[in-house]
């Protein structure tokens, strides 16, 4: 199971990349207005210390969301490389036989 967030706080996104809990964030541009942010600056900040970001676009015609999507996703993150990015898992939290080259049996047989 994956664990996702769905805002646009800055500070609970950090919060949850600091406790190695969440797996990505969801986010849209209502969430992102609640939380008095700018669309592009606070995607691509949110981009920064997340590595799976779904962000939502700001239209409803076909045509201008493939135009939005493509956009967004050229984006480079605000702070590429920045030291808060983990992984939520290291190899100390693999379960046993995990990458091992002999399978690990569950059932006899």
């Amino acid at each position: 199971m994956k664990l996702f967030l769905d805002t646009a706080e800055f500070d609970e996104i950090k919060h949850g990349v600091d406790w190695r809990v969440i797996d990505g964030v969801t986010t849209n541009p209502t969430l992102i207005a609640k939380a008095g942010q700018d669309h592009k600056t606070q995607v691509k900040k949110i981009c920064g210390i997340v590595d799976s970001v779904s962000a939502e676009v700001e239209s409803e015609k076909k045509d201008d969301i493939l135009v939005a999507g493509r956009r967004l996703a050229s984006w480079p993150p605000a702070h590429p490389g920045s030291s808060t990015r983990r992984r939520r898992h290291d190899h100390h939290d693999r379960p046993a036989g995990y990458g091992s080259r002999r399978p690990v049996r569950l059932r006899p047989g």
